[in-house]
């Protein structure tokens, strides 16, 4: 795979033209979809920050990869009340995402007999409180090619943990998803081709009332689909993630305690 095919000079025109690369003024209004309101920092000229807001309130967080298309990590917090209203709806179409120019992102065509799914970093059952919230969360700008087996196994059953953790202990879980590493060929066709992620990740926090941290981390093998995959086999630190993706995180996660009980079930 040759990343030269990814990022021709006419994408660049077309970011520098929206403006869709540049600092985000409207991105602060999404800091606290991260824990301790502070974002990962570091990004690349083709990288674009996302807030995705309803109703004047943010729904989720994008740091966006327009080179590869696909989400570097995305952030939200899934609250007690909203979890209590998580239902069943029909499933849109995957759309473009109108804050970025068609040719910096897929298109829904670019995974149609390919092998992959279409694999939401920000998972659609959480933001079932409401239709609208639901229907973001089938942006392109959400996608990353997934193999359906992993996306429907492990990745699905970590997803079904927090939720349930929140429920069940009524405490918020701050939630950053992501993705690194080329995993080899293209997906699509020029210029909405993509490139499927070698890893995912998930960082998951949650906050006590003395002000601590909680904090679960995993990371994934993009192929990580036997039927026996369980996601507490792929428990790691938020350091390891770091490393190898070069995301910086904030420090207050670091800082955390790992894999605490009694919310997260296990200890490491």
């Amino acid at each position: 795979m040759s990343l030269s095919r990814l990022h021709p000079v006419w994408l660049a025109v077309a970011l520098a033209a929206s403006g869709a690369a540049t600092a985000d003024d409207g991105f602060s209004a999404c800091l606290t979809m991260f824990p301790g309101e502070e974002a990962p920092s570091g990004r690349d000229p083709y990288d674009a920050d996302l807030c995705k807001m309803l109703h004047g309130e943010p729904v989720f967080a994008v740091r966006y990869d327009t080179r590869r298309k696909w989400p570097d990590w995305t952030a939200h917090r899934l609250t007690r009340d909203h979890a209590g209203r998580l239902q069943s709806r029909a499933r849109p179409r995957f759309y473009p995402d109108a804050a970025l120019p068609n040719v910096a992102q897929t298109r829904d065509a670019t995974f149609t007999r390919s092998g992959f799914s279409r694999g939401h970093l920000v998972p659609a059952h959480d933001l079932s409180w409401d239709g609208d919230a639901y229907r973001m969360s089938f942006a392109l700008t959400n996608v990353a090619a997934q193999i359906q087996a992993f996306n429907a196994g492990a990745w699905l059953d970590m997803e079904n943990a927090y939720r349930d953790a929140v429920k069940r202990l009524d405490v918020p879980v701050w939630s950053i998803s992501g993705v690194y590493g080329d995993g080899g060929r293209l997906v699509g066709e020029p210029p909405y081709e993509t490139v499927p992620p070698r890893c995912f990740y998930k960082i998951l926090a949650t906050r006590h009332g003395d002000g601590t941290w909680d904090v679960l981390a995993a990371v994934f093998p993009f192929d990580d689909t036997a039927s026996t995959a369980d996601w507490r086999n792929r428990v790691t630190s938020v350091s390891r993630i770091a490393e190898r993706s070069g995301v910086r995180f904030p420090e207050i996660l670091a800082a955390a305690r790992l894999n605490a009980e009694p919310i997260w079930g296990r200890t490491g």
